[in-house]
C-alpha cells in the first residue's frame, strides 16, 4: 500500500496520538506503517500529512513542502516553551493597550522577517544537542551549558488578520481547557500553577492578541518566530494558538477529522 492522508490534528494530541486515533477509526490501516511528514506541537491544530506504507519512501519530498499557518500572539507574557503549555517566565503591564498602535508597531517590523534567515531552535524542541533533545536540557535547567543551534529558514509572506482584547477570565478558561486536553507528562500541574499566579496578579485586566498568517519553509518554528517578535518589540510574547492551514497543495478544508 502507498497512500497519503491529509489528517486534521486536534488540540491536545501529539502526532503519534493522532496516528493511533486514525488507526482506531480505520482498522484497515492497523498493520500499515504510518508516519507523519512534519510535526505539530500538542497545542497546535490543523493539517498533518500521514504517510502510509511505501509512501514513507517519499518523506523528504513532503517534508520540504511550503507550510502555511494562522496563529495568534498573546502580548504581555512569556513562557519557557513560547506557547501556553509552558511555565510563565516574564510578564509586563501591556494590558489595556491601544490595539491600533500595537498593530502599527508589528506592521513596521514585519518586513525585517521576510526572506531567508537563521532561526534559533526553541528551548523546548526535539533537535538533539550532545546526544539529548533540547527539551532535555531545558527540563534539567542546563541550557546554559550548551549552545542552542540555529537553522536556515525562509519566510515568504506575513499578513495581519485581526486583533482583539481577551479578559483574564476568558484567558484562564482557554489555557485550562487546552492544557487539560494534553495527555502524557508535559508538566501540566506545574504549568497551571504558574498561570494561576499570573491570573491573580492581573485579575480584571484585558490582554491584547494579534492574529496573523505566515507562509514559510518547512522547519520554521512559529513559536520561535513569535518569541523573536517580542524580543524586537521588547515586549513579552507567547503563542496563543497555531493552526496549520496548508502543506503544499494539501489544504485544511480537505483534512479528515476524527
Amino acid at each position: 500500500m502507498s497512500e497519503i492522508i491529509n489528517l486534521y490534528k486536534q488540540i491536545g494530541e501529539t502526532p503519534y496520538q493522532a496516528i493511533l486515533k486514525f488507526k482506531q477509526k480505520y482498522p484497515e490501516y492497523q498493520k500499515e506503517k504510518i508516519s507523519c511528514a512534519g510535526r505539530l506541537d500538542p497545542l497546535a491544530q490543523g493539517v498533518l500529512l500521514l504517510l502510509i506504507g511505501d509512501e514513507n519512501k517519499n518523506r523528504l519530498y513532503y517534508e520540504k513542502l511550503r507550510k502555511n499557518y494562522e496563529f495568534e500572539i498573546l502580548f504581555g507574557v512569556c513562557t519557557d516553551t513560547y506557547d501556553l503549555l509552558g511555565e510563565i517566565k516574564k510578564s509586563s503591564s501591556i494590558f489595556n493597550t491601544n490595539l491600533s498602535e500595537l498593530q502599527k508597531q508589528i506592521a513596521e517590523i514585519m518586513p525585517s522577517f521576510i526572506g531567508k534567515q537563521s532561526q534559533l531552535y526553541p528551548p523546548y524542541s526535539a533537535v538533539r544537542v550532545k546526544g539529548h533533545p533540547l527539551f532535555y536540557w531545558s527540563r534539567h535547567k542546563k541550557l546554559n551549558s550548551i549552545n542552542i543551534p540555529q537553522h536556515q529558514i525562509e519566510i515568504y509572506n506575513l499578513k495581519i488578520l485581526d486583533n482583539y482584547l481577551i479578559t483574564i477570565k476568558n484567558l484562564e478558561e482557554v489555557v485550562t481547557k487546552n492544557i487539560n486536553k494534553v495527555e502524557g507528562n508535559f508538566r501540566q500541574k506545574e504549568i497551571l500553577e504558574t498561570w494561576q499566579v499570573f491570573y491573580k496578579e492581573y485579575r480584571g485586566k484585558e490582554i491584547p492578541i494579534l492574529k496573523m498568517e505566515i507562509s514559510c519553509t518547512s522547519g520554521t518554528y512559529v513559536r520561535q518566530f513569535i518569541h523573536d517578535i517580542g524580543k524586537k518589540l521588547k515586549i513579552p510574547t507567547v503563542t496563543f494558538s497555531i493552526k496549520r492551514t496548508a502543506i503544499g497543495s494539501y489544504e485544511i478544508k480537505e483534512s479528515v477529522k476524527i
